[in-house]
């Protein structure tokens, strides 16, 4: 708090790039990524007023819309390691304020043994490779760009890892997260743009009511800029929505995420049905839309004249919400959430496609998200915590209930294998 008080007292200056603002980030706000409010009250008073007179400090936009930026990405990574995604400590990445240049290229790395795939990237970052020999071996996986319109979003990675991502050489890894902290920061910056826009030029609610052609624009545009969560969690807020729309916002923003799930019509074969499904999960675990109200407009869509790519949407949502413990890398860790929680929401939507008359696609859509989970976590998915055999027995029957000749057990077997439901 003392700190905070003799800081507050200083002129923040205006950097003239994104890098050299973060470098003088630990002199001016180092405290916020370890500092934690003082338990005494008076003590509490005292470091909120020395927070409340720096932000008043703060002069011209800039400064607090930078100010604002740090803490915001100071938070989020203090979420992230306590959710147990930082397995070792990272250098800091760098934060570029919104609307700033792109930094400058870092400082070449120490001289290492880089693969040649490595070397590219680091080419495109313009990080001068002198002195680093290059090392014929397996390339990392291609970095992918923002999910939209045209790009699928990237699957969840696997809880169990590969032996050659134990093997990854340490500079591999840090290349490539590196070059996805740059693709992901310049996605901040668009997503913050279109915000602006969207306040300034093109509001999705007017008058207490919603303005259905911008709000379907502006998911539209989210869409296409989004790579984290926290992005969709920005858009959200930015809206402003009072509480009395947002019911009717949701609805709209989950019908058009729906509508987008089945890719531009001038490029067939376009897979966004992924990325779809992942917005609707960030926007449910972040609690910005309720994840009954997803279940009732995504129940109602499940009719024949529906689209494929819905029912795909639906395969990603049984993969994005079945509990995970909290370092999984996928799935849906929170307090209270359960198995039984996400059988019940499974069942819900398997009810809806039978009376829908759709049974046999709701089959296929859950047995490709089971599919999926078996992939992510080996043959003994099934075999272990969350799943016992009256589980395992119940998904089996409700499963055969999808279809004509669910009755016969040799062809149910067939059809569902590969899954690895019998036999523990």
């Amino acid at each position: 708090a003392e700190q905070a008080k003799l800081t507050a007292m200083g002129e923040v200056p205006i950097y003239a790039d994104a890098e050299e603002a973060f470098r003088a980030l630990p002199k001016r706000f180092s405290a916020l990524a370890q500092a934690e409010l003082p338990e005494e009250p008076a003590e509490r008073r005292d470091a909120l007023g020395a927070v409340a007179a720096l932000v008043i400090g703060l002069k011209g936009k800039e400064d607090l819309s930078h100010f604002v930026r740090s803490l915001q990405v100071a938070c989020i990574e203090r979420r992230r390691r306590e959710q147990g995604f930082d397995e070792a400590p990272e250098p800091p990445p760098v934060r570029p304020a919104p609307l700033a240049p792109p930094p400058p290229p870092p400082k070449a790395a120490p001289p290492r043994a880089l693969t040649e795939e490595v070397q590219r990237l680091m080419a495109e970052l313009k990080v001068p490779p002198a002195g680093v020999p290059i090392v014929k071996g397996k390339a990392p996986a291609p970095i992918s760009k923002a999910p939209g319109p045209k790009a699928a979003a990237p699957s969840p990675p696997s809880s169990s890892s590969s032996s050659d991502e134990e093997k990854e050489d340490p500079a591999e890894r840090r290349a490539r997260e590196k070059a996805q902290r740059k693709i992901d920061a310049e996605a901040a910056d668009n997503v913050y743009n279109r915000c602006k826009v969207m306040q300034d030029l093109k509001p999705v609610w007017k008058d207490n009511k919603i303005l259905i052609r911008p709000l379907r624009q502006f998911v539209t545009d989210i869409l296409a800029a989004a790579t984290q969560s926290v992005h969709w969690e920005t858009a959200w807020q930015q809206i402003c929505l009072p509480d009395e729309l947002r019911i009717e916002a949701g609805r709209a923003v989950v019908r058009q995420l729906l509508i987008l799930a089945k890719g531009p019509p001038e490029e067939p074969g376009t897979d966004v049905a992924q990325a779809s499904a992942q917005a609707l999960s960030w926007l449910s675990k972040g609690h910005r839309i309720k994840i009954s109200l997803m279940q009732e407009v995504l129940a109602d869509s499940l009719k024949p004249d529906s689209s494929e790519e819905t029912f795909q949407v639906l395969s990603w949502l049984l993969i994005h919400w079945f509990p995970q413990r909290k370092t999984a890398g996928w799935g849906w860790w929170r307090v209270g959430w359960s198995w039984m929680e996400w059988w019940k929401l499974t069942e819900r939507f398997l009810t809806a496609a039978q009376g829908h008359g759709t049974g046999e696609a709701a089959f296929n859509a859950t047995k490709a998200a089971l599919e999926r989970m078996q992939e992510k976590n080996g043959l003994k998915f099934f075999g272990k915590e969350p799943w016992t055999e009256a589980r395992r027995q119940q998904l089996i029957a409700r499963l055969g209930s999808l279809l004509p000749d669910g009755s016969n057990e040799a062809l149910l077997k067939q059809k569902l294998s590969p899954l690895k439901l019998w036999g523990w």
